[in-house]
């Protein structure tokens, strides 16, 4: 399982955990570029770092399908912290609480 590093991602976003035992946990989740495997298939790395460790390249049918894969995967997992009812916030800011509604506008539906 390759788990190329992100020099220079595509897409980065920083946010603030605050557990619910009141601890706060940096999140930075990043996409590196796609890259091809051969004439149909690709890889994307990307990570969740502060949530989980990093994730194997993820495939997919063309360096588009790759890339949707790689955000879909990081979605789900911020999706999983909020449905458990964690309080994710912009890193730069406490003010506004990311909900569904910010993953669903910020990674699609």
């Amino acid at each position: 399982m390759t788990k190329t590093p992100i020099d220079n991602p595509v897409a980065n976003l920083e946010l603030l955990w605050l557990r619910k035992d009141d601890t706060e946990t940096s999140i930075t989740a990043k996409v590196g570029r796609p890259y091809k495997i051969d004439d149909v298939n690709w890889r994307c790395p990307c990570e969740l770092l502060g949530v989980d460790s990093k994730y194997p390249d993820i495939s997919g049918a063309g360096s588009m399908q790759a890339l949707g894969s790689a955000l879909s995967l990081i979605k789900m997992r911020l999706g999983h912290l909020v449905e458990d009812g964690e309080k994710l916030y912009f890193a730069a800011e406490r003010e506004t609480i990311l909900d569904q509604a910010f993953l669903d506008a910020t990674f699609g539906k």
